[in-house]
């Protein structure tokens, strides 16, 4: 069987650091129960120019490698795999995010 899995907030912990990052970024802390929107701009109320900066420094690789796995993800996808399934990860994150996507995958899922 092929099984496809998202990266962010699947594998990773993502909301959740982005919670983080609109802090430090702007001292907007909207905790991360509290994130009701999968639009980001609308969940923590920024405007254009903070979004743009708020996804740019979640992309930033040493951002990227630091994510928490999300807990118990790696145990399954690793019994999948031991099953004989096919375990594909699929995201919309940029393609220039592909080699700290990749390293993070292989330091932390597999």
């Amino acid at each position: 069987m092929k099984i496809y899995i998202d990266f962010d907030d699947v594998l990773c912990e993502t909301a959740e650091y982005f919670t983080k990052i609109a802090k430090e970024l702007f001292g907007i802390d909207v905790p991360y129960r509290q994130v009701q929107f999968f639009n980001l701009q609308k969940s923590f109320d920024l405007n254009d120019a903070q979004y743009e900066v708020l996804m740019k420094a979640w992309h930033l690789p040493e951002n990227l490698l630091h994510y928490e796995e999300t807990p118990g993800a790696s145990e399954v996808i690793n019994k999948w795999v031991d099953q004989g399934h096919e375990v594909c990860i699929i995201t919309g994150r940029p393609f220039y995010c592909y080699e700290p996507s990749r390293q993070a995958l292989n330091e932390h899922i597999w």
